[in-house]
């Protein structure tokens, strides 16, 4: 491996180049996450659980975006591979009113239907409280959301990602500023608690959306605010988008549904350990922060190569993008050692027993988590390459076949048999979902990805 690494030094120095700001920005992200629950975790167990649960909705929220969005990604980067500016501003306007149009419905069910979205995960008064108060700010900030990460995945497609990681960073910077002051009330700002970190989270993605104007305004991008461009996209573009959207869209709903399931199963065996599990999230996004920016290259470079037509060359790349990858798991792994131990000692409000469960959990998630690089890397080289069919089986596919089930079973059987332990349901749940790398990489190694789109189109 360090041989491959030493021959063809200047396509890993390429991918990493791609792959620091995806980091960045991914690791602004997390702390921009791990900021808010922490304030929030010191206003107590009940409030740290409750927003944790009303964040739910954002889970699907950014799944559905994904797929939406990652179909317009590897047409954006393929067409920029075959230097078709056009094309590429009109797929960009498709991404950035189909973000907003996503924004507005989940801004409507979470107006609409509060309290039937978090009972469906709690029925404890003051976690149902706290969520509720975090719901009815935390709902306006879908729609800005929605038109920011419609860009970033843009520009994310082509490899652009100095300014996604600045906008993160102004975002974070914003968000933990008016976080202190909202929550606690610091400075002579109102004590707003659960209320104040919606609307410091609120604000942040304003300012977040006014960047991303700002730079469009500025032409410092392949793409400008003509996003009403999109209606003049030729058929047969609109054609491959939607052959490959739908099936990415889809899948992203049944993977998100399969996750809610999980998170269901987690509050139904042990609704006491929801804390724990809250911890266990953010860690988790913290642990998973360079596979995020490796999966983001992937689709960058295997995109662009495909669109340029070099078949032979993307599939040389596949095999160093998974080399890159086991060595980032590795020092994945590492980190979620580490922080396993970390985080949840930071939070002093919760119990020692809530603490001890959330160090356990992230132990088991790190020990997996080489794995979990691994299919990262190779679900973002199929849909790169547009085989969504593959892509579709391997995520939602399997989780719906194999892990649901197994997940559904422990939520009945292990309470009925006086071990409502959620760790063992936890446990079940992780080894089965990383199992699937055997098959991922199975159908990587039959090449029948690599496809160039913008020669059929």
């Amino acid at each position: 491996m360090l041989a491959d690494v030493r021959k063809n030094r200047d396509f890993y120095l390429y991918a990493t180049a791609i792959m620091l700001p995806v980091i960045a920005q991914q690791l602004i992200s997390a702390l921009f996450n791990f900021a808010d629950n922490f304030m929030v975790g010191l206003l107590g167990a009940a409030s740290l659980a409750g927003v944790s649960v009303a964040n739910k909705p954002y889970t699907v929220f950014l799944c559905l975006l994904f797929g939406f969005t990652g179909a317009g990604g590897i047409l954006i980067a393929q067409y920029y591979g075959a230097r078709e500016r056009r094309t590429m501003q009109q797929l960009f306007g498709l991404q950035v009113m189909g973000g907003l149009a996503i924004g507005v419905i989940f801004f409507l069910a979470l107006h609409f239907f509060p309290r039937q979205i978090m009972g469906a995960f709690v029925t404890d008064p003051q976690t149902m409280r706290a969520g509720l108060d975090y719901l009815s700010v935390i709902k306006w900030s879908y729609i800005p959301t929605g038109v920011s990460l419609a860009c970033m995945h843009a520009l994310r497609a082509l490899g652009r990602n100095r300014m996604p990681m600045i906008a993160g960073f102004v975002t974070m910077l914003v968000n933990i500023a008016l976080n202190s002051l909202l929550i606690f009330g610091l400075l002579g700002f109102p004590r707003l608690e659960e209320r104040g970190a919606a609307l410091a989270t609120l604000i942040a993605r304003l300012v977040e959306m006014g960047f991303y104007l700002y730079v469009l305004q500025r032409q410092k991008t392949p793409f400008t605010r003509d996003v009403g461009s999109f209606r003049h996209l030729p058929r047969r573009v609109l054609g491959t988008f939607v052959r490959k959207g739908v099936p990415l869209t889809a899948n992203e709903v049944l993977w998100t549904g399969g996750q809610m399931i999980f998170f269901w199963t987690y509050a139904h065996v042990q609704e006491y350990a929801l804390p724990a599990i809250s911890l266990l999230d953010q860690t988790t996004t913290l642990i998973y922060v360079l596979t995020a920016g490796m999966s983001s290259a992937a689709s960058a470079i295997i995109g662009q190569t495909l669109g340029a037509g070099d078949i032979a060359r993307a599939k040389e790349q596949a095999r160093r993008l998974l080399r890159l990858a086991s060595m980032l798991g590795a020092a994945c792994l590492v980190l979620g050692c580490a922080l396993a131990f970390v985080v949840p000692a930071a939070y002093g409000t919760l119990n020692a027993d809530l603490r001890e469960m959330a160090t356990q959990m992230i132990l088991v998630q790190a020990v997996l988590v080489i794995a979990n690089a691994l299919y990262m890397t190779t679900f973002s080289v199929l849909r790169a390459g547009g085989d969504t069919r593959s892509a579709v089986m391997l995520d939602s596919g399997y989780m719906w076949v194999v892990v649901v089930p197994a997940a559904l079973l422990c939520a009945f059987v292990l309470p009925a048999v006086g071990r409502p332990d959620v760790r063992i349901a936890f446990v079940v749940v992780q080894v089965l979902m990383n199992a699937k790398i055997f098959w991922a990489l199975a159908v990587l190694r039959l090449g029948r990805w690599a496809n160039n789109m913008t020669r059929k189109n």
